[in-house]
């Protein structure tokens, strides 16, 4: 389109002076060029020659303009596109004035209207309806379109459906009427849509129903839209398919909601044509799951026909004239393994349009409830055991089905009676478990429809029990059990009791005390028995070191027998050793008088020591002493061979007190003198009552001899005497003395002054003085 361009110069009042030279350059935004008639008009004088085409114009050389005029330039330009074209002019300029300002315009330029057109859906059948959606809008945003209107003959074979009209949508001020202009009603051939507003960016929307009255591709093309500001638009198109159909059906149900496994369930699948048009080569499908195992038939009905049977998946084709079914009747089996639920989808399907798709598959969910008949059997074959004997329990564990148990439970806790039993266990069948044990059964088991597990159980039983042996098994699970009466098996034998008896000596059967690696007991039973081992008896340890280890028992007599001899190791060290029976445990007969306390051995393996003293240390001649031997215990073997005896003679020794103590009386010899004397004991000579032989020597404390008499020597200083004179006389013995004094001395022809000693009895001196008027 076109408009004409006006630029308005003024010389403001305030100047006082005309201005001359007036120029100014306008450039076009882009989507502006001048006309190809462009049409000028000038009063401010100059040149102003538009170009036609350009994208500016120019003044220059104008004036005069006087004081408070007005002058003016336009032209005639062309939109080349749409949209607000904003044109902002250069700096108007004048000789007096120098630069002036600019000036604005926006030339708003309208598209012509745009029109969208679909039908949803796009494909329908014969005389069914579809709904035709028409969008116009300004393809310009920002702005609208107005005095809109749009003119939409259907093709042949379409018309407005019910309602006609569905909707309008940011339109304002529409007016919707028949092609003709009155009321758009159902039935009508065309619509049209008058004086509204198309604006953007956000369309006018228009929906009605159409309905199809004949087959085919029905092309749907509008008028030219036309508007006020925007000119005339393009019409649109769009096509609706009108196809043969056939609405195809099909249902699903096997009549229950639950399901067992390894049970079966029969699934009715029926497909059916409603029509109005056959369907040849339908096809019905079912891809069962993984868990069913399935075979199947099928029959047709008014005119319908399908493959007679099957197994396995269906995927069968069929053909479905108007009105027709066919049933398909799958007859299938569940894994006993199955869990969770069963779902099952069949379909139908064919290429002729089917205007209702929802219907054409159908699910059946089967909730999948396992059950399992569990059942469980236990015999050892007999009626009565013997207490102190075994018995063997076989107890199978079974399921009749139909469903798998993943993780059954076979219990047993055997009775006290039965001491530390065993057991091993087989599956079959698929059966599992594990393959052995000790104790009680508490064992987690896998039992398939069919499987079975098998325990064999050795049952010790106590030489204690008494009454009856009663020994229950069972076999429970999870799983629901259609028969729980057979989920526990008893199995009851008379117990036949152990005689009894009594101990009635343990006796130590070797001597005592013992230095021996081992000891041996002898034990009397009042009347013979048998399996007594080294477990019924307890060792007590008094001070031994070492392992203390009693040794298995054997038989004096027999078997069986009244009398045992028992072995015990005695360890290292010394101290003592008892042994009792402390209980009955394996033994043939019950015992009443537990528990037995036997004889004590004395473990010696210490040699024996001595200490010998004396009554008398410093012998003299006439004295003797009491020697005594004493022992740390009693010894054997002691006698005086064993004994050094020096310078001396002793008594045979003897013992008053058990061979602890001896003595003997020790006289030295005469003419002795000896201050170091000891009498040694050989201990190698001597051993205790254990058989322990002494080590080394023992030794007296050391004892003094003194028997050599004492002899003396006389010598007189003057041995020849006169009248008036006096001699020394020296008395010198051979060692120191006492007692010595002048009434051991014979004296002739004289007296002698008492003898006196300054060196401790070893020389006596005195004075002789001679009787008067004696010569000798």
């Amino acid at each position: 389109g076109t408009a004409r361009l006006a630029i308005a110069i003024t010389n403001p009042s305030g100047n006082g002076t005309s201005l001359s030279g007036l120029a100014i350059t306008d450039n076009f935004p882009p989507g502006m060029v001048v006309d190809a008639v462009p049409n000028p008009t000038n009063t401010c004088g100059g040149s102003f020659a538009p170009t036609p085409g350009g994208t500016s114009i120019s003044l220059s050389g104008g004036g005069p303009l006087t004081a408070a005029n007005q002058c003016t330039i336009s032209v005639m330009v062309r939109a080349t596109s749409a949209g607000a074209l904003v044109n902002t002019t250069g700096n108007v300029s004048s000789i007096e004035g120098g630069a002036g300002g600019t000036a604005s315009g926006t030339l708003n330029v309208y598209a012509p209207p745009v029109v969208n057109k679909s039908f949803t859906p796009t494909t329908i059948a014969l005389n069914q309806t579809a709904v035709l959606r028409l969008e116009i809008q300004s393809p310009t945003a920002g702005l609208n379109l107005s005095g809109v209107n749009l003119t939409d003959n259907f093709p042949a074979g379409m018309v407005a459906g019910s309602p006609a009209l569905i909707s309008t949508t940011n339109c304002g001020g529409l007016v919707v009427t028949d092609s003709g202009g009155g009321s758009f009603q159902t039935g009508d051939t065309g619509v049209r849509l008058n004086n509204f507003l198309a604006p953007a960016p956000v369309p006018c929307v228009v929906e009605m129903n159409v309905v199809a009255q004949t087959s085919g591709a029905l092309v749907n093309t509008t008028d030219a839209p036309t508007s006020t500001n925007g000119g005339t638009g393009l019409a649109a198109t769009a096509t609706l398919t009108v196809a043969p159909s056939a609405d195809l059906s099909i249902i699903k149900s096997d009549g229950v909601t639950t399901a067992v496994p390894g049970g079966s369930v029969t699934y009715t699948i029926i497909a059916s044509n409603a029509g109005p048009d056959p369907v040849t080569g339908a096809t019905v499908s079912d891809t069962f799951p993984a868990s069913l195992t399935c075979t199947w038939t099928c029959l047709g009905a008014g005119g319908g026909t399908c493959t007679a049977s099957g197994s396995g998946n269906i995927s069968n084709s069929v053909n479905l004239p108007s009105g027709a079914s066919v049933t398909h009747t799958a007859s299938c089996t569940i894994s006993a393994s199955a869990t969770g639920s069963l779902s099952n989808t069949a379909t139908v399907s064919s290429a002729v349009f089917d205007p209702n798709g929802s219907n054409n598959n159908a699910t059946d969910i089967d909730t999948l409830t396992p059950q399992a008949n569990l059942g469980i059997t236990k015999s050892d074959g007999v009626t009565s055991v013997n207490a102190l004997s075994s018995t063997t329990y076989t107890i199978t564990a079974s399921n009749a089905g139909p469903s798998n148990v993943a993780s059954a439970t076979v219990a047993d806790t055997f009775p006290a009676f039965c001491v530390a039993p065993t057991w091993t266990c087989t599956g079959a069948g698929g059966g599992t478990c594990t393959a052995s044990g000790s104790g009680n059964i508490n064992n987690s088991v896998n039992l398939p429809a069919g499987g079975s597990v098998t325990y064999t159980a050795v049952c010790p039983v106590s030489g204690a029990a008494t009454g009856t042996l009663v020994n229950t098994a069972t076999v429970t699970s999870a799983t629901t059990d259609p028969v729980p009466a057979n989920n526990s098996a008893t199995d009851t034998d008379t117990i036949i009791a152990r005689p009894s008896t009594s101990v009635v000596s343990l006796n130590r059967a070797s001597g005592n005390p013992r230095n021996a690696p081992t000891a041996t007991w002898m034990i009397t039973f009042a009347t013979p028995i048998s399996g007594l081992t080294a477990a019924n008896f307890a060792a007590i340890n008094g001070g031994l070191g070492g392992a203390i280890v009693v040794s298995p028992p054997t038989e004096a007599v027999g078997p069986p027998s009244a009398s045992w001899n028992v072995t015990v190791s005695t360890g290292t060290g010394s101290g003592t050793l008892g042994l009792n029976l402390v209980n009955d445990d394996g033994m043939s007969h019950s015992i009443g008088n537990l528990p037995f306390v036997g004889q004590t051995f004395t473990i010696d393996r210490m040699a024996p020591t001595a200490v010998i003293t004396m009554n008398d240390t410093a012998l003299k001649i006439g004295d003797s002493s009491l020697v005594t031997f004493s022992f740390s215990e009693a010894v054997t073997g002691f006698d005086n061979s064993d004994l050094t005896i020096p310078n001396g003679n002793l008594t045979a020794v003897s013992s008053s007190n058990g061979d602890v103590t001896f003595t003997g009386t020790y006289t030295p010899n005469a003419n002795v003198e000896a201050p170091v004397n000891v009498i040694a004991l050989n201990m190698s000579g001597v051993a205790d009552l254990a058989g322990n032989t002494g080590v080394g020597t023992s030794n007296s404390p050391n004892f003094g001899i003194d028997t050599l008499r004492p002899t003396v020597g006389i010598v007189v200083a003057d041995d020849n005497l006169l009248a008036g004179e006096t001699s020394l006389v020296t008395f010198s013995f051979s060692e120191a003395v006492t007692g010595f004094t002048n009434a051991d001395l014979s004296i002739e022809n004289g007296n002698l002054t008492p003898v006196s000693s300054s060196n401790g009895g070893l020389t006596f001196t005195a004075t002789l003085t001679p009787t008067a008027s004696i010569i000798d």
